[in-house]
């Protein structure tokens, strides 16, 4: 389905913290891509790679909402990420990485503890559960085994609320803004990583000849769309007559239901966006990141600078992807039905290793709670609860081109903030040619936006099902559910996701 095509009827998400810039009035000019040199694709052989790191440090940059598609390793055509680009060009490219769910607060506790959501149960904002004590996470691991630790943290999930902070020697969130002197307005996601790598770059410099980990998150480039004037963002302009955009924060749409927003305001039914709309969204999209990859580029130099090239390993990935109109939808949409399509769950995940000299794209089925045992077997360092991990180590698939995952799985809880009952949930399975997605929801009897939302057509009492399944080899953009015509497909899709389901609770 091409967007493009059709108008897309809108559900704002409107928060009081929230307010998108308007840019000026010319008409959008896309950037020329900096040149990368890439060289030529590296063939994973038998035995050919060995990716043990002993004592090396590791980084770990934490973009929130990177499409993958964005990149220009990924094949991006807008050259709004070319440090990232050239940083990376001779390292591991994992292809097909997922998340396990679409939204941060569920994939981050899953990327530090390597537990699916289902087992780690925080999965809703509006509970106050952490990270249980029996439960290591990596940074504890890392701590443990002799490593400095570092977080420099610029979104709301990466509180110390949740925990994540156990492990660090030093945690900067929103708590500690005011100490290192970034400026932060407690209402609003602002933090961004222009606020955050001087800091972690201090840190670095401080502890070069120590074995660290350091993660360094930042907000960008997550709604509201906010970059400012930049080489991607100054020329575009918002043209609507239904709404203003300055009144616009997260934006999400649905072509099935009403328009309403989280506050609760009036439904609407006339709001659209047409082409030029869209690709205004695009634009300042591209232009969070492109000052996200600016601000980083002082990172990467540091890394050059202090030599730490050969005894590194310097991650890049996302917890969660970003709709821009497929499927009818903006941004994470975790409000939504329908929110595990690719572009919510497929992940870029980049590796640099000081063994990798050229890039090597790594296309087997990898997960996000795979990175936690991928890393500890790298740098050969203990991990107690190395038993109880539910993620896999990936490097027979890096050395040897081996599977280590025939499926890969996303599965959670659906955010119940305003909308459905705490037992819904959306599961799903994939392969490299199928992928099965089965909703199951309540929307919540005691929120009248659940009626507003959807004008009362879902009765409050009653579990709903959906079912998909997508022919991905050719049908990458999932447009055509197949679930009524291919039934032995979906037979065994379903066995062997029960039979994950009941494995990993």
């Amino acid at each position: 389905m091409n967007i493009y095509n059709k108008p897309l009827r809108l559900c704002l998400f409107v928060s009081v913290w929230i307010v998108l810039i308007a840019a000026c009035t010319a008409p959008p000019q896309a950037i020329a891509p900096l040149p990368v040199e890439v060289e030529a694709e590296a063939e994973v052989q038998d035995g050919s790679l060995d990716m043990s790191c002993r004592d090396c440090n590791v980084i770990m940059i934490l973009p929130t909402s990177l499409r993958k598609d964005t990149l220009g390793l990924y094949g991006g055509t807008k050259g709004v990420s070319p440090n990232i680009d050239r940083f990376f060009q001779n390292a591991l490219v994992f292809e097909n990485a997922f998340a396990p769910s679409p939204w941060t607060l569920p994939s981050q506790v899953s990327l530090f503890t390597s537990l699916f959501p289902y087992k780690h149960q925080i999965m809703n904002r509006e509970t106050q559960l952490q990270i249980p004590d029996n439960i290591l996470t990596l940074a504890e691991i890392m701590k443990t085994n002799g490593y400095a630790t570092a977080a420099f943290t610029g979104d709301e999930e990466y509180n110390n609320r949740r925990a994540l902070d156990r492990g660090f020697d030093v945690y900067i969130d929103q708590e500690a803004y005011l100490t290192y002197g970034i400026e932060h307005q407690p209402d609003k996601y602002d933090v961004r990583f222009r606020d955050l790598a001087p800091h972690a770059i201090e840190w670095m410099q401080d502890h070069r000849d120590e074995r660290f980990f350091l993660v360094v998150q930042a907000f960008e480039p997550h709604c509201p769309y906010q970059p400012g004037e930049n080489a991607v963002s100054r020329n575009a302009q918002w043209n609507n007559d239904y709404f203003d955009i300055e009144d616009v924060g997260c934006v999400s749409s649905d072509d099935k239901y009403p328009v309403t927003g989280t506050d609760r305001i009036q439904v609407r039914e006339d709001m659209f966006v047409d082409q030029e709309n869209v690709e205004y969204i695009h634009t300042q999209y591209d232009g969070e990141l492109y000052n996200a990859d600016t601000a980083l580029a002082d990172l990467f130099e540091a890394v050059k600078q202090l030599r730490l090239e050969e005894n590194t390993i310097v991650l890049l990935l996302s917890e969660h992807g970003e709709y821009l109109g497929e499927h009818n939808r903006f941004m994470r949409a975790e409000y939504e039905l329908e929110t595990f399509y690719d572009e919510g769950i497929h992940v870029p995940l980049l590796m640099r290793h000081p063994r990798i000299k050229q890039r090597t794209d790594i296309r087997h089925l990898v997960q996000l709670v795979d990175v936690l045992p991928t890393l500890t077997a790298m740098l050969g360092v203990e991990d107690a609860m190395v038993a109880k991990r539910q993620g896999k180590s990936v490097i027979p698939a890096i050395e040897n081109d081996e599977v280590v995952n025939p499926y890969a799985f996303s599965a959670s809880n659906v955010y119940t903030g305003l909308v459905f009952d705490e037992k819904s949930t959306i599961n799903s399975i994939r392969n490299t040619k199928w992928k099965y997605i089965h909703e199951h929801f309540l929307f919540n009897p005691q929120e009248d936006y659940a009626e507003k939302r959807y004008y009362g057509q879902w009765h409050s009492e009653k579990f709903e099902d959906r079912y998909y399944l997508f022919d991905i080899e050719n049908d990458p953009n999932e447009e055509h559910n197949l679930y009524e015509t291919e039934t032995a497909i979906v037979a065994e899709l379903e066995h062997e996701l029960e039979q994950w389901l009941n494995s990993i609770r």
